[in-house]
């Protein structure tokens, strides 16, 4: 009886100490997963950016003559945070992105005559992003992010320079390739938005993005 009271306690102090075994190996493995990245990393690439600026070339009139292409090329550079004290699969990115000009030939009026004038549009933005990453496998991992930005935009509108600052947000998804060597080639997507004002005018402008780069 003696040895059978004995085994129930070893049984009992065994299943008390396996949940502690396994807790200690799951946060082990949590601590391991922050670990494998350094505290910051490098983005560079390029984006090919759509953008619907119809609102902004009817400003000068309603008649184009013509319009150049919607999608522009331009360039990303960011720095990403990983910090112990983020949740896990969290980190945050600031990044600058600059996009080529956008410009349309509008039929104009030059004293009692129509002519022809172009309408000129370019901007760069600064940007905070907070990533979660939802996917981690031995040959990519991805992450989905949103964050607000900071837009310098100028242009030409009825002949006038203008320039001016926004505000604006954005959206994405990005996918990166070979996740455990020094430098991870990288896909994505993102929807921007920003507004700019003339007068009592607002004209939205927004942006669909997609991303290729690398990450060091």
């Amino acid at each position: 009886m003696l040895k059978l009271f004995s085994n129930i306690k070893i049984i009992k102090h065994s299943l008390l100490i396996l949940p502690s075994i396994i807790s200690a190996n799951s946060f082990a493995s949590e601590t391991n997963a922050a670990a494998d990245k350094p505290p910051y990393q490098f983005e560079a690439g390029m984006h090919a950016n759509y953008l619907d600026a119809e609102d902004y070339y009817q400003l000068n009139t309603s008649d184009l003559f013509a319009t150049d292409s919607d999608t522009q090329l331009g360039l990303d550079v960011s720095i990403q945070l990983h910090h112990s004290v983020l949740p896990q699969k969290t980190f945050f990115a600031m990044g600058w992105s600059k996009t080529g000009e956008y410009s349309a030939d509008v039929l104009a009026h030059c004293g009692d005559k129509a002519c022809k004038e172009t309408t000129k549009l370019n901007f760069q933005s600064l940007q905070l992003n907070y990533h979660y990453q939802w996917h981690q496998s031995s040959t990519m991992e991805s992450s989905v992010y949103a964050g607000v930005s900071y837009i310098w935009a100028e242009g030409e509108i009825k002949g006038q320079a203008w320039r001016d600052g926004a505000t604006g947000f954005q959206v994405g998804n990005q996918i990166y390739f070979l996740p455990h060597s020094a430098i991870h080639p990288y896909i994505g997507v993102k929807f921007s938005y920003f507004a700019i004002e003339d007068g009592n005018d607002t004209i939205n402008l927004p942006n669909l993005s997609l991303l290729f780069g690398l990450r060091f």
